[in-house]
């Protein structure tokens, strides 16, 4: 099936954007590959657009609306087009998992650069709860190269907090990790600072568009509900079922929380995830029955 767009809510990079992305080389590198494939497979790529509607009926997709952007994701007006399309997939960046984090208790910070809502950690990746060490994505995504450097670190420290005896390579691994770490941590600030998601892209919402799907919560509902005086995720999700579904809010999470601080006038920032619960994900009853089964 031929691919008829790829829409890139980002601009083209400028001069000092891919400095800093050159910070890393291979990762650069491997995007200019990527972009050079779709060129030579003649798939237009529209740079500084987003999908701003979805055509269909009960049988499916039949197109999209992409509207041109300006620097805060804000759909310019008249400058719309319609393609079709009977497949579409979407994409607004990736977030650190932190349901463990927080069920441990461990404190968490926002950061665009790192996804989001992420759990502090010291230099070592230790948390601010004794003896939890987290390493990759689930500290702040920055992939996988990032990740196997992290884990070098947390090794060696928890080597030298338990008086590992022979500790000399994870010793001189970790201090070259911790050099390639600080690379990777410039070049994700960097590519956040040019293609992170940006409050504008929420103004394309309408009433009707669906922001929690396993509730079917609409935009509108969620602002009539901070209208009426719900302005923390806790009451929103009490007085719209928001984030109540199979998914426990990990899909619907960012939209409500931009659309709460788009409506309330709040900083992303100062808007807590949701509260974390068990079954961190779900599981057929069955399972349950299985464990229990097997323990007796």
């Amino acid at each position: 099936m031929p691919v008829a767009a790829v829409v890139d809510a980002a601009r083209l990079p400028g001069p000092l954007t891919a400095v800093g992305l050159a910070t890393v080389p291979g990762l650069l590198a491997r995007g200019i590959a990527w972009r050079a494939r779709l060129a030579l497979a003649g798939i237009p790529v529209l740079s500084g657009h987003m999908v701003t509607a979805i055509d269909g009926d009960p049988d499916g997709v039949t197109g999209v609306e992409v509207a041109a952007i300006d620097r805060d994701w804000q759909p310019r007006r008249g400058q719309r087009r319609r393609i079709a399309a009977s497949i579409v997939g979407m994409g607004f960046g990736v977030r650190p998992n932190i349901e463990l984090t927080r069920l441990a208790g461990a404190e968490h910070g926002w950061d665009a650069a790192l996804g989001g809502w992420h759990p502090l950690r010291s230099a070592e990746l230790e948390t601010t709860v004794p003896g939890l060490f987290v390493a990759g994505d689930g500290g702040g995504v920055l992939g996988v190269d990032n990740a196997l450097a992290e884990g070098a670190i947390a090794a060696d420290a928890i080597a030298r907090r338990l008086g590992h005896a022979n500790r000399a390579l994870l010793g001189w691994r970790a201090s070259a990790a911790a050099a390639r770490r600080g690379r990777q941590r410039l070049f994700r600030t960097v590519l956040a600072d040019w293609s992170a998601l940006r409050p504008g892209a929420f103004a394309a919402t309408t009433p009707d568009t669906i922001v929690c799907r396993c509730e079917d919560v609409t935009a509108g509902e969620l602002a009539q509900a901070v209208a009426a005086g719900y302005r923390a995720p806790g009451p929103l999700k009490m007085a719209t079922r928001a984030g109540m579904g199979l998914c426990q809010g990990r899909v619907c999470a960012p939209a409500v929380q931009h659309l709460l601080a788009r409506e309330a006038g709040l900083d992303p920032a100062g808007i807590p995830p949701p509260t974390a619960r068990v079954p961190l994900r779900p599981l057929p009853l069955s399972a349950f029955i299985d464990a229990t089964a097997a323990a007796d």
